[in-house]
């Protein structure tokens, strides 16, 4: 909540409970994750960034160069695949 471009109070102690509840969570439920198969913890940070993803700007990039989007792509490809070759 922003009242003239400064934060409330309110906001302010909500923003230290949700920050103190997602470190409890990391604390006390990290050992529960284990037993979690990889696929479904995938599914989870895929349905997360999925939203963060604009898909009208990479059509939109598509209409004015798709060579340059398809360098793109290729080498997100590159350094994705030279990551799995590190580990």
């Amino acid at each position: 909540m922003l009242l003239n471009g400064r934060r409330t109070e309110i906001a302010l102690c909500l923003l230290y409970l949700a920050g103190a509840l997602v470190l409890l969570a990391l604390a006390f439920l990290t050992p529960m994750f284990y037993y979690i198969p990889d696929a479904a913890l995938a599914a989870v940070i895929i349905m997360a960034v999925t939203d963060m993803i604009n898909f009208s700007m990479i059509r939109h990039l598509w209409t004015i160069n798709s060579m340059l989007l398809s360098l793109l792509f290729y080498k997100l490809y590159l350094v994705s695949r030279q990551q799995k070759q590190t580990k």
